[in-house]
């Protein structure tokens, strides 16, 4: 049990983006070090911001134009996570303690235990509030307060937002998340994955006694008593010295990308979303960029990984005994990320630079996904071009069909033409359900591999199933707005999604080109021989 005289309250009001960060980081140096007790800390900001988790590129994530054009602030946590947009009405809460009893060292059970007592005060308003793993606070299924945590020596932050009222179309604005009209349509289906007090209550209560109430059920559930104090000399001293860091491009940019050089592979597991940047000469790794909307322990495990990663061969085995390596060698804890979703995060990136030696661009060959085998395995076996329903237009009387009418009115009477022309059988794809059925029908049939053609997060969704098949492929991603960003994830897979992503007719048609003639090149070595 913590001791009841070492915690205190601190309200920090409203403040800077940069301010509130910097906050973070001094009272956790600050409790860390013994220079100050155990805080429960609320915060608010003095105008509209966007922040990004600390593993996430800016430039990935946020409009930086709209935000700097309208005055809207924009800064880095020092927790991991993904790119929230904060307003003035939101509330922040911290926990800011010793890493010591009642807390579970685990840092998912911890997650859960500090979160308790948040549900619990949002139950006293009336709410039906729930803790959903691994760490949302959710009412009747809708997200009202995202959380997340971070480390440093034996002590532990804590924070999480609860948001009061939303203005979504501002958010989207803000954030890069790829809407294209912001029509009624797509705001509503982002309604369904996150609420506000206002829009369950119907009023934005008082924020004194949703503090109160917050700060009553800490106190019981950690069985501590606190009292109202302020910043340490100590503290006040240690803002001044780093607010300048915090308002810096040097911290806002920390975490920067490379758009051009380099291939890209992405992950979406329990834990979140993992994406790897490799840039890969002679078959050997140059370096590699780790970014996402996970949360790591120790905070700089990243740039451990990232350091280890530089000028090694590109083999599997290499790169994932140095991932373990590094896990093993800090005690690292990524919660929900396993080390070898990292190494084939990794690996996946690199090893498109094989892609090349087909005939494709640096640029064609990062919107490849090979399933199983690779794509030169691939190439030489697929007859059967598969393709996504969403593509098709949304008045399209065969979009629900496997059929296409070449009607000429879209791209899909280029890619059908073609695909036939060079003996390719081409089938619409209507939903999830018809997907595993002519897979397993291909399969059964004695197929050897297919091309198709779908959005990245539908092929990190469906990895497993695509293993469970296992019928080898090659996918070429779709771009644009996809089910996934919007949320209706659930309607495509059973068909009835009535969003349109847009195929890469270009690429599409050059790899079954190259499929043709690579196919065409084994039947002639084969006949020579023979």
């Amino acid at each position: 049990m913590v001791s009841s005289h070492s915690w205190r309250i601190v309200d920090t009001g409203l403040r800077s983006a940069a301010e509130n960060m910097a906050l973070d980081e001094v009272i956790l140096r600050a409790v860390a070090e013994n220079n100050a007790p155990n805080t429960i800390r609320f915060l608010r900001f003095s105008k509209p911001c966007v922040l990004v988790g600390y593993h996430q590129d800016i430039e990935q994530e946020v409009r930086l134009d709209y935000c700097l054009s309208k005055g809207i602030e924009i800064n880095r946590r020092i927790t991991g996570g993904g790119a929230i947009y904060f307003h003035p009405l939101h509330l922040g809460w911290e926990v800011i303690a010793k890493w010591t009893d009642p807390f579970p060292k685990n840092i998912e059970k911890l997650y859960e235990y500090v979160c308790r007592p948040v549900v619990s005060a949002l139950r006293r308003l009336g709410l039906n509030a729930k803790f959903r793993p691994k760490n949302d606070i959710e009412i009747n299924g809708r997200k009202i307060s995202g959380t997340g945590g971070t480390n440093h020596g034996d002590s532990f932050l804590f924070q999480g937002t609860l948001l009061t009222d939303l203005d979504i179309r501002e958010m989207l604005k803000c954030l890069k998340i790829p809407v294209k009209k912001l029509s009624d349509k797509e705001v509503e289906s982002l309604k369904e994955r996150v609420t506000t007090l206002k829009w369950e209550l119907g009023y934005i209560p008082d924020l004194n006694q949703v503090k109160k109430l917050i700060l009553e059920e800490m106190c019981r559930h950690f069985k501590i008593e606190a009292r109202e104090g302020e910043l340490t000399e100590y503290e006040k001293k240690l803002l001044q010295e780093r607010l300048p860091y915090f308002e810096s491009d040097q911290w806002i940019y920390l975490v920067k990308v490379p758009k051009k050089g380099i291939f890209h592979a992405s992950i979406k597991v329990k834990g979140g979303l993992i994406r790897a940047a490799v840039s890969v000469r002679e078959k050997v790794i140059q370096y590699t960029y780790i970014t996402g909307d996970f949360f790591a322990f120790p905070r700089n495990l990243v740039y451990e990984f990232e350091s280890r990663l530089k000028h090694i061969p590109l083999d599997y085995s290499e790169i994932s005994e140095t991932v373990a390596k590094v896990f093993e060698e800090t005690s690292a804890v990524v919660p929900g990320v396993k080390p070898e979703d990292i190494a084939k995060v990794v690996y996946e990136a690199a090893s498109k630079i094989h892609l090349i030696e087909l005939g494709l661009t640096e640029d064609e060959a990062d919107q490849i996904i090979e399933v199983l085998e690779p794509a030169e395995y691939t190439l030489s076996k697929a007859n059967y071009l598969l393709l996504p329903y969403c593509a098709k237009p949304l008045n399209c009387s065969l979009r629900y069909s496997e059929e296409c009418a070449k009607c000429g009115l879209c791209e899909f009477t280029e890619i059908y033409n073609t695909a036939e022309k060079l003996e390719f059988k081409p089938i619409t794809i209507t939903s999830y359900e018809h997907l595993e059925k002519t897979l397993t029908k291909l399969k059964n049939r004695g197929e050897k591999a297919w091309i198709g053609s779908c959005c990245e997060a539908f092929y990190e969704k469906h990895f497993e199933d695509f293993k469970r098949i296992g019928l080898p492929g090659l996918i070429v991603t779709t771009q644009g707005l996809t089910c996934y960003d919007l949320g209706q994830e659930h309607l495509a897979y059973q068909g009835k999604y009535e969003g349109k992503s847009k195929l890469r007719t270009t690429l599409l048609i050059k790899i079954l080109k190259i499929s043709a003639t690579l196919k065409q090149y084994l039947r002639e070595t084969q006949h020579y021989l023979q």
